[in-house]
């Protein structure tokens, strides 16, 4: 008797309690609003155990994810200049064939390999630069309006391991699958003063155009000296040689650029800008001459040299 009259004062304690423990409960989830993405599915919510597994695997996504995109890297200046560069170098490429009877078949998928016009990158850093210009020979394709060979192979090289994984990585990602056909995984090249210093000479292998985008101001005067002598021995007869960066013209240039030089050779004693006339006499030592001077957007110039 005594043992029921316990239950009887007990349990609507208990009942009372639960109640408002649960209702505190909802109170405390409303006020504080879980993700919608949580109310909607259990899984996706860290506190029940099921989705240990699915957090874990999305988080390791997230690290491979990171990991691709540290390869790619990102370059300001590339970004701004590509576009006032490819102008230039889409009006080289028809010259460039014409002169050497490259790459201007009507199909850009011809398969003869002696058609095709072969295009070398020095010092491509990482990678603006080429997945931009592929992309826009490949779009020319068919395209009458746009006088660009469209049978072009693309050879990007690069001393840095860092810029050439990035060049792989812009090239892989870029959704026209004719740019990743067409461009050549890139390949280590240092030039020094006697040519090819370290990485792919390229053997017996013969191009129609050669792209050296500002590397003769950031590297020393020997790089130049290695690049002028490789482009003798590389460029066919008719080939072209472009160069883009700041110059000095009669030992001089404009006040940004003279800072600029300073700012270089802080860096590094062994860089600077270079005397126009000196870099032209020095082409000009390796069969090359200097055709065309072309002034560029931020002070900068674009030189056009033909392999004699």
């Amino acid at each position: 008797m005594l043992l029921l009259k316990f239950f009887k004062f007990v349990i609507p304690i208990a009942i009372a309690l639960t109640a408002t423990t649960t209702s505190a409960f909802h109170l405390i989830v409303s006020k504080h609003r879980l993700p919608k993405y949580s109310l909607r599915s259990r899984e996706n919510y860290s506190l029940y155990p099921s989705s240990i597994k699915l957090v874990h695997r999305m988080s390791s996504k997230k690290e491979n994810d990171t990991r691709l995109s540290r390869k790619k890297l990102f370059s300001p200046s590339a970004e701004r200049n590509k576009a006032p560069i490819w102008d230039v170098i889409s009006k080289i490429l028809p010259s460039v064939a014409q002169n050497t009877g490259r790459g201007g078949e009507a199909s850009f998928v011809d398969e003869k390999a002696e058609q095709q016009l072969r295009v070398l990158e020095i010092a491509a850093g990482c990678g603006v630069h080429t997945n931009h210009f592929m992309t826009e020979i490949t779009n020319a394709q068919g395209d009458e309006q746009k006088a660009v060979p469209m049978n072009v192979k693309w050879f990007p090289t690069d001393p840095e391991e860092s810029s050439r994984e990035s060049i792989n990585q812009w090239i892989q990602e870029n959704p026209n699958e004719k740019v990743q056909e067409y461009t050549e995984p890139s390949r280590s090249l240092t030039l020094g003063e006697d040519g090819v210093m370290e990485g792919n000479s390229f053997g017996d292998d013969l191009f129609q155009l050669m792209v050296c985008i500002n590397m003769i101001h950031i590297s020393p005067w020997t790089s130049t000296v290695g690049l002028m002598r490789f482009a003798n021995e590389k460029l066919i007869v008719g080939g072209a040689l472009y160069c883009y960066g700041p110059y000095k013209v009669g030992g001089t240039a404009v006040e940004s650029n003279l800072n600029f030089d300073q700012s270089l050779k802080s860096r590094d004693p062994s860089w600077g800008l270079r005397n126009l006339e000196e870099v032209v006499k020095l082409a000009e030592e390796n069969g090359l001459r200097l055709e065309r001077k072309i002034e560029m957007p931020a002070n900068n110039l674009s030189l056009i040299f033909q392999k004699l």
